[in-house]
């Protein structure tokens, strides 16, 4: 059973891997139309949708190993 555990903690892990390198090319096809359908919002607000996600993606890409060695 304990493997069965650590094969769905691995999927879990892949699958969250996944969606986080997914999200930002999907949302940065739609930062103009945004930007259009929001003009009273500043252009570096709805831009930063695609930057934030990046950020944490390279943070935790850096704190990777330390929490490999939690686990």
């Amino acid at each position: 059973m304990d493997k069965k555990t650590n094969n769905l903690g691995l999927k879990l892990g892949i699958l969250a891997t996944s969606l986080l390198i997914s999200d930002a090319t999907a949302i940065s096809v739609t930062v103009a139309p945004m930007e259009a359908t929001f003009s009273n919002i500043g252009a570096t607000t709805v831009e930063s949708l695609v930057t934030i996600p990046s950020f944490s993606m390279l943070l935790f890409i850096l704190l990777s190993n330390f929490v490999i060695r939690l686990i």
